[in-house]
């Protein structure tokens, strides 16, 4: 375990960055964090110079989302990674809490409240509501969300939770992540210590739950999904939104997932995993109806003959 504080926050601030296409969204995104329960201290918005995956400049940011955050404006693209800088590189409190928010998700009132009180019983873990299993390999994934529309899926497609939740490889920044400052390297080790991987490699560049997650491993730091966390509404509504979202074919994603989770075990992340029982993924669960109705099927053949 790593020799982190458990001394509460002083400070709660939230993380974002965007693409030059989704200032409308990103603006309702801010807005529905500016809108919680418990207020937070800062809002970061990371601009860099030119949106990679794009190849296209950002328009100025409009007064009405600047005028809602503190924009960061740097030369290079980490690509989705880039959410987490404004945050890392202006708190230098090791006990500040960071929100990682994608710019595409609409947050209810009392998420920042509901994250907190699990942060407050598990000071020592990334938390979140949307995460996944993946120790018995991709085609066994398991995986429990907090996105509408795929709540309502978990009791097929993920692991049982109780109240204490389950301990994670992979946290899904999709539905907000709740961080420690201390977590991550100091200003002068961002780049070397995690930010860099995401530039060696297209896959990685693309997956910044893998690179993220995977760190975390590496310093022993746990990533727990945990109950009760309010489920999010996720904006596609916006055709421009779904075209350049990164999990728009469901296939290239998958693919790439395993690529980039493949790729950061090279350099140390994810030095180990967590335990999944077989019948908590959705493929372990399809294999053992088949064999269940397979053993019904011959026992009511035996049955039949000996009748």
């Amino acid at each position: 375990m790593s020799d982190l504080p458990d001394t509460p926050p002083t400070r709660i601030v939230a993380s974002y960055t965007t693409i030059p296409n989704r200032y409308n969204i990103l603006l309702q995104s801010i807005i529905s964090m500016t809108n919680q329960t418990h207020k937070l201290d800062a809002i970061y918005l990371t601009i860099p110079k030119r949106a990679s995956r794009l190849n296209q400049d950002y328009p100025p940011i409009p007064d009405s989302i600047s005028t809602l955050c503190t924009v960061i404006y740097i030369d290079i693209d980490y690509g989705p990674i880039t959410k987490m800088y404004g945050a890392l590189i202006s708190e230098t409190d090791a006990n500040t809490v960071i929100i990682s928010c994608d710019d595409d998700v609409i947050f209810p009132t009392n998420y920042i409240e509901s994250i907190l009180k699990h942060h407050y019983n598990y000071p020592r873990s990334a938390i979140c509501g949307t995460g996944a299993l993946i120790g018995r390999g991709l085609p066994f994934i398991s995986i429990v969300s907090t996105v509408k529309p795929f709540q309502p899926t978990n009791g097929f497609t993920g692991f049982t939770l109780d109240k204490n939740g389950k301990c994670v490889d992979l946290i899904f920044g999709v539905a907000g992540v709740l961080y420690v400052r201390n977590f991550f390297p100091h200003n002068d080790e961002l780049h070397n210590e995690i930010l860099q991987y995401s530039l060696l490699d297209q896959d990685i560049f693309l997956n910044d739950d893998v690179l993220i997650s995977g760190y975390l491993s590496k310093r022993g730091i746990e990533r727990r999904v945990l109950p009760n966390i309010p489920v999010i509404h996720h904006d596609n509504s916006d055709e421009l939104i779904r075209k350049d979202a990164l999990s728009s074919n469901a296939i290239k994603m998958i693919f790439r997932l395993n690529s980039s989770i493949s790729k950061v075990k090279q350099y140390g992340f994810f030095p180990t995993m967590e335990p999944v029982p077989l019948d908590e993924t959705p493929l372990g669960r399809v294999i053992i109806a088949i064999i269940l109705i397979a053993i019904i099927i011959v026992l009511s053949i035996c049955l039949y003959r000996l009748i």
